[in-house]
This record gives structure tokens, sequence and C-alpha cells, in this order.
């Protein structure tokens, strides 16, 4: 069965030829073809797959020339997608996305904090972190990266182990940025039973928790402001 292009170059006439009946004949079957089997219709309609005859040979598009609206369920990329004239991060970038997590929520801590102070409202304990059944070698910092006090008064360590263990408080003062770390009791606390543990902090200390021993902790760590 002849393809398109034999069809087209059928149609092509010699000088002094004749057109005969079944040439017309033969231009609507190539018309009729170019509307019903072509990838895209006369009226810019795609109806086929769009595949290039060259693996990464074409432009879609010009910088002075754009598409004003693309959209799509799913797009798939084996290089860089930029947007707004910056390169998008990938996991396997030098900078992975999950390492603006952290800042994330300390920008968003501080928009709630600046809320509070203006409207005169007085915070509710914050959650400034949680670990739940999470495993740690011993005499590890637990949480990463350090956590931000928010406000000045006290943090509360609520913790359960599941081994007997000491706990201790990593503290870095913002005055000093000195970090000191130390038992917050004399005695091992006793496995798969709850304790917590107050502290005095002020505005921008960091603070952090180790156990003596490696294994499965749950930890969370609260600020809670001055009266």
């Amino acid at each position: 069965m002849p393809v398109l292009k034999d069809k087209i170059d059928d149609l092509r006439l010699f000088a002094g030829e004749p057109i005969l009946e079944t040439w017309y004949a033969d231009l609507t079957e190539v018309l009729t073809d170019i509307v019903q089997e072509g990838a895209v219709t006369y009226e810019g309609y795609i109806q086929a797959d769009l595949i290039p005859i060259k693996d990464l040979e074409f432009k879609l598009g010009k910088p002075i020339r754009r598409l004003k609206e693309v959209h799509g369920g799913y797009g798939y990329f084996s290089y860089s997608l930029f947007v707004e004239n910056k390169r998008v991060l990938k996991d396997e970038d030098p900078i992975h996305l999950a390492s603006l997590y952290e800042y994330a929520i300390s920008q968003l801590k501080s928009v709630i904090i600046s809320a509070f102070d203006q409207l005169k409202i007085p915070p509710k304990p914050i959650l400034l972190d949680v670990k739940a059944d999470y495993y740690v070698t011993a005499f590890t910092d637990i949480f990463y990266p350090d956590l931000l006090v928010l406000y000045s008064g006290r943090t509360r360590t609520k913790i359960a182990t599941e081994f007997d263990s000491i706990v201790y408080k990593k503290w870095i003062p913002s005055a000093v940025a000195v970090e000191v770390t130390k038992a917050m009791k004399d005695s091992a606390i006793k496995a798969n039973t709850w304790y917590e543990f107050d502290f005095a902090v002020n505005k921008d200390d960091k603070v952090n928790v180790r156990v003596s021993q490696a294994g499965r902790v749950t930890v969370a760590i609260y600020n809670i402001p001055e009266a």
C-alpha cells in the first residue's frame, strides 16, 4: 500500500501532460488522508501522537515566540526545567528539595509569631518538632538541624524510649553560641515510660536531645512562652 508521500508524488504532472478525472480522484484521496490521518487537523486539533523523527533535535517555540499556556497531565524531562529563568531543582541536584523544608517551616513560624505579637495574643505552646518511634544511635542529636527557640520561656521535652537511658539536653545559648550538653536527670529513665523535662530558654537559643543508648525513641519538644 502506497504511503502518503508516494501518493503526492503520483500527483505531479509534467509539461503537456493532460489532467484526467482519475487525477482529481487521487487528489481527493490525498486530501482526505491528510485530514483524517494526519496528527494535526487543519483546525489545529491533535488527533494522534506527535513524535519527532529524531531524538533531541527539534524545538517547540523560541524565546521571542512562546506558547501562552501549556496544559497537561504529566511532564517528563531528561535534563533541566526552568521557571522564571530559574532552574527547578530535583532530588539528585546539589541542593535537595527536602533541605528547603526547615527554612520554609522557620519562615512560616516567624510569620505566625509576628501576627500574635501585633494582635497582642498570648501564643500557646508551640511544637518545635517530634520524632515518633525513631531509631537513634547513642550520644547523637535526635533532631537535625538543632531546633530554634521561638519565644523566651521554656522548652518542654516529652520523651519515651524502648530502653533504660540517660537523657541529655543540648543547649546553644544565642548570647554566646557555645554548645552545652548535660544530663536532664541524674539517673536513667525507665524503658517504655513517659517523662517530661522543662528547661529555661531565651528566644533564638537552639536545643536538641541525645540519649546514652542506641534504639528507638519517641520525643517531642515544645516551646512554652513566658507569661
